[in-house]
């Protein structure tokens, strides 16, 4: 998708500023490839594995977990909801609207967490709904569909027109232009600001070119329609598998990178073909301790990511930091997805080495990496400092006790 494309995006509003040891053979994976569906991507074939019981229990306990909406104004009510439950309520919304769903699936961090022995961190539950329909009709139709969903989780935005609701609730939207090859849209619900709940993203699909960056992005977990948030029944009670997919062409192999913590893509020039290139998500999965696999030239695919992420978001002259797309999108991104400060000083950690390393320019992504480089370390050490400090008259008084 060309930058170009990607301005269509509509900023409804403006955003407020232990890892499990690895034991592939615990998966017990009976693996199958199975034609495409019809409202699931171009690619030919789509592999597949059975859940496993440690797989189920880890996504009962993701998709149960409460996610909370915050509005973009503080006097209204945030909306508080189960996953499973309002995914559950969302597709009878769009079925009673006459639009037809295949199947629905959690697919990005929250699937990699949930299929991988890594256990991977995630701060959002991407949900895609498979669209039973190629008219792009029914893809406008969706976010009226949402809109009114939305109403009915909270009655103090009931009397809210679409404009109000919108602006308070869905930050981030985007639709594909209608002569566009790929046909998705996609609503990020919730403002923008740091939380230490996940939030969601829904991506309503007709058809798809490339739906992952790297193998370890390629999950899908297949959610049961029936499946209930409260007491949810054991995988044995089940009346049929759930299907764990993975959009790359090897389904052992990408849980295998997972497990192994690897970053990998076919080809070092396909994350040109990728909006931003991967760069920073790359750049987290770099503060993880991921490493770059084995064959991959680091320094190629690094050049590549910067090139792409440069164009989407280009550099300002340096004189006003503030309005630069790419300071913007560089804060946007570790505000959402770095929660604590060790994590995000180890972002831009790599971000910053990845610039250095690319012997390219780019003085404003290298200068707000090492800027908030220097932030977060002064932020450390003073955090550290003041827990010291709390510490010391807790340790006098109990000696004095003593």
């Amino acid at each position: 998708m060309s930058a170009s494309e990607m301005r269509d995006v509509v900023p409804v509003a403006p955003s407020p500023a232990t890892n499990a040891p690895s034991n592939s053979t615990s998966h017990s994976l009976i693996q199958s490839c199975l034609p495409a569906s019809a409202g699931a991507s171009a690619e030919t074939d789509v592999c597949m594995a059975t859940m496993t019981a440690s797989q189920y229990d880890r996504m009962v306990r993701v998709m149960s977990e409460p996610v909370t909406l915050h509005p973009s104004f503080p006097s209204v009510p945030a909306i508080t909801s189960l996953p499973l439950e309002f995914v559950s309520g969302l597709r009878q919304s769009l079925c009673q609207a006459g639009i037809v769903i295949d199947d629905v699936r959690l697919e990005g961090s929250g699937a990699t967490h949930i299929i991988s022995e890594k256990l991977y961190k995630y701060n959002d539950l991407d949900i895609v709904f498979q669209l039973n329909s190629t008219k792009y009709s029914d893809l406008l139709a969706v976010r009226d569909v949402v809109i009114d969903y939305l109403r009915t989780l909270a009655p103090a935005i009931a009397g809210f027109d679409d404009p109000a609701i919108m602006s308070l609730f869905i930050p981030k939207m985007f639709i594909t232009p209608y002569d566009h090859a790929d046909a998705w849209a996609l609503y990020t619900l919730g403002a923008l600001v740091p939380s230490t709940a996940p939030t969601l993203d829904l991506k309503f699909v007709q058809k798809i070119d490339q739906p992952f960056q790297f193998t370890v992005d390629s999950f899908q977990v297949m959610l049961p329609a029936s499946l209930p948030a409260q007491l949810p029944p054991t995988l044995d009670e089940l009346s049929e598998p759930i299907a764990c997919l993975s959009k790359y062409k090897s389904f052992a192999t990408a849980l295998q990178h997972a497990d192994k913590g690897i970053i990998f893509v076919d080809d070092a020039s396909q994350v040109s073909r990728i909006y931003g290139g991967g760069l920073l998500k790359y750049a987290t999965y770099r503060s993880f301790g991921m490493k770059v696999a084995p064959g991959i030239g680091m320094k190629k695919l690094e050049r590549s990511m910067l090139t792409r992420f440069t164009l989407d978001f280009p550099e300002s002259d340096g004189t006003h930091l503030a309005t630069s797309p790419m300071q913007l999108r560089v804060m946007q991104y570790y505000t959402t997805h770095c929660r604590t400060a060790p994590e995000q000083y180890h972002f831009f950690l790599q971000l910053y080495q990845i610039v250095q390393r690319s012997n390219r320019g780019l003085r404003t992504l290298k200068d707000l990496a090492n800027y908030m480089l220097v932030y977060f370390a002064q932020y450390m050490h003073q955090h550290q400092h003041q827990q010291l400090q709390q510490r010391v008259p807790y340790q006098q008084q109990q000696q004095q006790q003593q």
